[in-house]
């Protein structure tokens, strides 16, 4: 997917360490780019598929480097399939957005939310196991995102669920 508008580099420096990291703003999104030891690792292959969890995929997005988050996967790459199989700690339906939360959690207790589009309370509860696939796609030429993400920005409102659900 490539956004409207010319991208717009600028350098950005962390306030308690003064780290520098390189920002590109596309559109009214602001994305910080990946260290170039983020970007090369890529390690992964399709005959190593296997299941993360929501805190596993969240720390693929994390760049040990510069210590932010990036839009770009450690270990996959645009086209490459991500499979998810993690237990929910919670769920939340708001009926004025007409969304469910599906929250997981970390090894330190912090929580992920995911929203999905609809009331889901009556097929799960805190304490199911659930399994989902998303894709991961290419965004403003040099970014990665997961499919879930590009609906999301595209759509204004969460993706359905049944989407990226694996049965």
């Amino acid at each position: 997917m490539v956004p409207e508008g010319t991208p717009q580099e600028f350098t950005l420096y962390r306030m308690q360490d003064g780290v520098r990291v390189t920002a590109v703003q596309v559109g009214d999104r602001v994305f910080i780019k990946p260290s170039p030891q983020h970007a090369a690792v890529k390690s992964r292959t399709a005959a190593d598929q296997h299941y993360l969890t929501m805190a596993d995929l969240q720390r693929q997005f994390y760049d040990p480097t510069i210590g932010v988050d990036v839009y770009d996967l450690a270990d996959y790459e645009p086209g490459d399939t991500v499979l998810i199989r993690d237990r929910l700690v919670e769920v939340r339906y708001d009926a004025a957005s007409d969304e469910t939360t599906l929250v997981f959690s970390d090894e330190e207790g912090l929580h992920l939310d995911w929203a999905f589009r609809g009331n889901l309370t009556d097929r799960y509860a805190a304490g199911d196991t659930i399994t989902l696939k998303f894709k991961v796609v290419e965004y403003a030429g040099e970014f990665e995102i997961l499919d879930y993400m590009e609906t999301l920005w595209t759509d204004g409102r969460a993706p359905a669920l049944d989407n990226y659900l694996v049965n």
